[in-house]
């Protein structure tokens, strides 16, 4: 299982993410504190390049190691392995 540090565009903004995963099934964990709190992530599912599910968890993104976002990644999507 690959997970890897990079960056995401949103309104033209690029936002810190760790990607876990391969092309045909991706999971993206970002911070969520501009909307819920600085203590939430948002796990984002990606199927073959297509959005497929969202989700918000607990976490601190500053302190999530590879090994937390794979363990999300596993929790979130039945897809990864």
């Amino acid at each position: 299982m690959k997970a890897k540090r990079t960056t995401f565009e949103v309104d033209g903004i690029k936002e810190p993410c760790i990607e876990v995963g391969e092309e045909s099934c991706k999971v993206r964990i970002s911070k969520f504190y501009h909307y819920i709190g600085k203590d939430t992530l948002l796990v984002a599912v990606f199927a073959d390049g297509e959005l497929n599910s969202k989700e918000e968890v607990k976490g601190d993104y500053d302190s999530l190691t590879f090994a937390d976002a794979i363990r999300i990644a596993k929790e979130t999507s039945a897809y990864v392995h």
